[in-house]
């Protein structure tokens, strides 16, 4: 009764409420994609609220800020630009990402992982 009643007095209410639920849900693949930065579920579903949008290039742009100097950032962006099937940016920021931690086996490992799909090992 209560939830008719907000809906009758405030007709975009369900609509606020679901966008504030999405930013939410956004904010936390966030989270979890930079403690982890990587393939899989987080990326997968960060991306597909994006791409719903046509907001791509917004996603990719708020990490091409801080790539240069952020290892997460770096690590994801690389993701995002295969995505995008920008592959030669995604491998020329994998190699910016071992520059940044030289010892840290994740940006080799994607790099190995982008050389075997192209094929280029």
């Amino acid at each position: 009764m209560l939830l008719r009643l907000l809906c009758a007095l405030f007709p975009l209410w369900p609509l606020a409420a679901r966008a504030l639920e999405e930013d939410r849900v956004t904010a936390r693949y966030r989270e979890l994609l930079e403690r982890r930065p990587g393939p899989g579920t987080a990326l997968d579903r960060l991306w597909s609220q994006y791409e719903a949008t046509g907001q791509t290039a917004e996603l990719i742009a708020t990490y091409r800020d801080r790539a240069a100097s952020d290892l997460p950032a770096s690590l994801i962006l690389g993701y995002l630009l295969q995505k995008e099937g920008q592959f030669q940016e995604a491998r020329a920021t994998f190699q910016t990402a071992t520059r940044l931690a030289p010892d840290d086996a994740r940006p080799w490992q994607a790099l190995a992982a982008l050389s075997r799909r192209e094929g280029d090992f």
